[in-house]
């Protein structure tokens, strides 16, 4: 006879990390780090109606305690781009998006490439 499978312990199932992204307002922020959120993004896209600047993206990525990741969006960059938004937000994750589709740690995907360096 079989015994039912015993449930596993919360520990041993693999944790969801959460990002959130568009944040322009400090208060936002703060409520997304109280909520829980494990990464929070910044679009470094000025067609975007949520774009920041680098250098606001980095004043609000000072808010972040450790172990909340920013990340910085990317559209299209140039290698400049890249160069200030990681300047501005030290230790960020990057994602480009290209065509419409994303890249994690791709900063210089879409149409610049390594040759703009």
């Amino acid at each position: 006879m079989n015994s039912p499978a015993r449930p596993q312990p919360l520990a041993a199932l693999p944790r969801t990390r959460i990002k959130m992204c568009g944040f322009t307002r400090e208060a936002d922020v703060d409520a997304a780090v109280a909520a829980g959120a494990d990464a929070l993004g910044f679009v470094l896209y000025a067609k975007s109606p949520r774009a920041v600047t680098a250098e606001r993206a980095g004043e609000l990525a000072r808010r972040l305690p450790p172990f909340v990741t920013p990340v910085l969006l990317f559209v299209n960059p140039s290698a400049n781009e890249v160069r200030a938004g990681c300047a501005a937000v030290p230790g960020a994750a990057c994602c480009a998006a290209s065509r419409g589709i994303a890249m994690a740690g791709d900063p210089l995907a879409g149409d610049s490439g390594s040759a703009d360096l």
